[in-house]
């Protein structure tokens, strides 16, 4: 699903500094700077074209609108908050960043070892998983697809 944003004016007072600089190739600053982005004014564009909401696109969009409200909530970088929106997940994300992304798990195998917690997180009904997520004491270490991919 593609989500197109209106253009929208940011009032210098919605804008907020994170105090997070960097420099470009040109030696020109950045900031890195965050804001409240208002969700309902978003609309959907499906094979090109305009599509009336049914009861499936209310509740993705519902779902997507929580999504936003709840990253707005977190102090996480913007490429995390970038990646979960996408859908995708990185080593070290959270169990929290990666139920965000992909949702919650199907089954969950939990391992206790004196090394620590390994847990492995089933995405897809037994016996034909979709998806594996691998967590070591918490944060995730590797994942593997089977078919068609996430």
């Amino acid at each position: 699903m593609l989500i197109i944003l209106n253009p929208y004016e940011l009032k210098s007072e919605d804008v907020q500094f994170t105090g997070k600089t960097s420099l470009n190739a040109q030696k020109q600053p950045f900031f890195e700077v965050s804001y409240f982005v208002n969700v309902s004014s978003q609309e959907r564009v499906l094979d090109g074209s305009m599509k009336k909401t049914d009861s499936t696109s209310h509740e993705e969009h519902r779902r997507d609108e929580n999504l936003l409200q709840d990253l707005s909530k977190t102090m996480w970088p913007l490429r995390i908050q970038e990646d979960i929106l996408r859908g995708y997940i990185r080593q070290g994300f959270s169990k929290d960043q990666a139920v965000l992304a992909w949702g919650p798990p199907d089954h969950v195998n939990t391992t206790r070892t004196l090394v620590g917690v390994h847990e492995q997180w089933v995405y897809g009904e037994a016996p034909f998983p979709k998806s594996y997520v691998y967590f070591e004491n918490g944060l995730v270490k590797s994942w593997e697809f089977f078919g068609n991919e996430k």
